[in-house]
């Protein structure tokens, strides 16, 4: 995200030139959508579990497990992307 702040020059996008504005764009998606969700993962998931034991029925289990699943998979991907990396 850094790079992008330090590539595209001030003033913002002109419309001659798309990719640069899909590419601002794009970094205000990260700044203000992808990277709160990534910080507040880890709590939802807490959540949603506290949830899952104080639920009886059988549908709304079902409906949680699933959320906790999308929750859960993307952490899980990026926590064995993290263990793979060379640490120095």
């Amino acid at each position: 995200m850094t790079i992008m702040a330090v590539t595209t020059p001030p003033g913002g996008p002109s419309l001659q030139n798309v990719p640069q504005a899909a590419a601002q764009l794009f970094g205000l998606f990260l700044a203000f959508g992808a990277i709160p969700r990534m910080v507040l993962g880890p709590v939802l998931v807490v959540i949603e579990g506290v949830t899952f034991l104080l639920f009886r029925g059988g549908m709304a289990r079902a409906l949680l497990a699933g959320a906790m699943l999308m929750d859960v998979v993307p952490i899980g991907l990026y926590a064995l992307h993290f263990a793979r990396t060379a640490h120095y």
